[in-house]
């Protein structure tokens, strides 16, 4: 497979010195931080600051270090530079993105010898009562999604990644010669460009396998193919627009080009990735290896400077994400899919009871055994005890 090297990503600006200076910068604080490469994101932010900030001065970026020098050196202050900063962040629309864009420029003027004074602006808050999809949510939003989107949608669910981090996704890192076992999941090889951090194993459930399959058979994927080569904005906005389409979120504010609803949206990108770390945490696993699950640095109580959890082997881990495959799987259940302690205990109770009550035949009792074999979690034993009522009922009463 082949990655995209920092230079490569960048390529559009690599030529010029004062980008070449501050890429090893940021080469040396990613080692420094033990990150072994550039993450994927920080590549992404520089290269739409420098995309729009060039357009909007009309300068490339040696240029800009070459008037902002000169700008010094005349007035003996950066405010010239500062106020030119200070009126593209007026000028951009979306005032989040226009923040970080202002960091990053800030940035790259000062590892490039210029250090403004003017203030970094804030970004909004993390707003409260944000959605946490759970999979009534999924399923729906899956349900109005064509195929391209909703493969990649079903299989985040597992696997939990930045909402622009699959881009660099090819068909080969899903192991598609697996494909064809029976399998209650599926390994992905997620690269540092990938994850951002460092290289690891993740994992999908048979429902994304499946719809996966049948989206790389109808497009012809070669092994190096990307399957879904977004553009990051594009993607945003679709994924707000599917959502809306669900019910699962509303249109204050009318709709933008791609359907999405605009105005303030409760559904943050970073939705499926808060789930999948919630889920996994619910079944007990230890927070270090939580974060390893989903490409983060380990920030739990004794976290270590590196990644992978020492203490683990890839079968420990493997065998952590099967514990809460029962959680996550949206269209049905695999046979070979785990069932919660307390709900596998639940089902003996049951089953133990209905064999004296009076009157118990063997078809009644086999129906039991059906209703209660397709139950893996505590939410759907509540919702299958009224059906399980209807049947011991009937065969106390005789019928």
């Amino acid at each position: 497979m082949t990655i995209q090297t920092p230079e490569e990503y960048l390529a559009e600006f690599i030529m010029y010195d004062s980008v070449k200076r501050y890429l090893r910068h940021l080469k040396k604080k990613s080692v420094k931080m033990e990150r072994g490469s550039v993450p994927f994101d920080t590549l992404e932010h520089l290269k739409y600051a420098l995309r729009h900030y060039t357009s909007f001065t009309g300068k490339n970026p040696d240029e800009l270090i070459e008037a902002a020098t000169s700008s010094i050196r005349r007035l003996g202050t950066t405010l010239e530079i500062d106020d030119e900063l200070d009126s593209f962040w007026e000028a951009t629309p979306t005032k989040t993105t226009a923040a970080v864009f202002f960091s990053f420029l800030k940035s790259f003027y000062r590892f490039n010898g210029v250090r403004l004074s003017a203030a970094t602006p804030g970004t909004p808050k993390v707003r409260k009562n944000l959605i946490h999809l759970n999979n009534d949510m999924v399923r729906r939003i899956c349900d109005v999604m064509p195929l391209q989107h909703a493969s990649w949608f079903l299989s985040n669910n597992y696997m939990g990644l930045r909402l622009g981090g699959f881009r660099n996704l090819v068909v080969e890192d899903f192991h598609i010669e697996n494909f064809e076992k029976n399998m209650p999941l599926y390994p992905v090889f997620v690269s540092k460009m990938v994850g951002g951090f460092f290289d690891y194993t993740s994992y999908i459930g048979y429902d994304a396998m499946m719809k996966l399959k049948t989206y790389i058979a109808r497009e012809g994927f070669l092994k190096n193919d990307k399957l879904w080569d977004f553009n990051d904005n594009y993607l945003i906005k679709k994924f707000k627009a599917f959502a809306y389409q669900a019910g699962v979120i509303e249109a204050s504010k009318g709709f933008g080009q791609q359907g999405e609803p605009l105005g303030m949206c409760m559904l943050g990108t970073h939705a499926q990735r808060r789930r999948r770390n919630t889920v996994q945490e619910s079944v007990g696993t230890n927070r270090n290896w939580c974060d390893h699950l989903i490409g983060h640095v380990p920030k739990g109580a004794n976290a270590k400077s590196y990644s992978f959890p020492e203490d683990a082997t890839p079968e420990d881990l493997y065998n952590e994400v099967l514990k809460a495959l029962p959680k996550l799987e949206i269209y049905g259940h695999h046979e070979l899919s785990p069932t919660e302690p307390t709900v596998q205990l639940q089902r003996v109770r049951i089953l133990e009871e209905a064999k004296v009550m009076k009157n118990m035949t063997p078809e009644k009792l086999q129906q039991l055994e059906n209703i209660l074999k397709c139950i893996r979690t505590k939410p759907e034993m509540d919702g299958a005890l009224e059906n399980i009522m209807v049947v011991t009922k009937h065969t106390q009463a005789g019928d």
